[in-house]
């Protein structure tokens, strides 16, 4: 655990606030969510967010990997 991680962003359309963000950050060991953030905005601070996130509640001990998918964002 805590040696790979992988991210993603989600889109989410909702009737009151239009589109809406859900950056996650997934453990591939494990498959759970380790760490995740919203926004009404796509952008650095979301990814940046998600990711501090992750670190605040894993506290891995050594480097891990991250892994995105090619998003700008991350």
């Amino acid at each position: 655990m805590n040696e790979k991680w992988v991210t993603d962003i989600t889109y989410i359309h909702t009737i009151k606030d239009g589109w809406c963000y859900l950056a996650s950050v997934m453990d591939l060991y494990s498959r759970k969510i380790i760490g995740y953030s919203m926004s009404k905005f796509i952008d650095t601070s979301l990814a940046l967010q998600a990711i501090k996130n992750a670190v605040r509640l894993q506290k891995p001990t050594k480097a891990s990997l991250l892994i995105s998918k090619q998003i700008s964002q991350f």
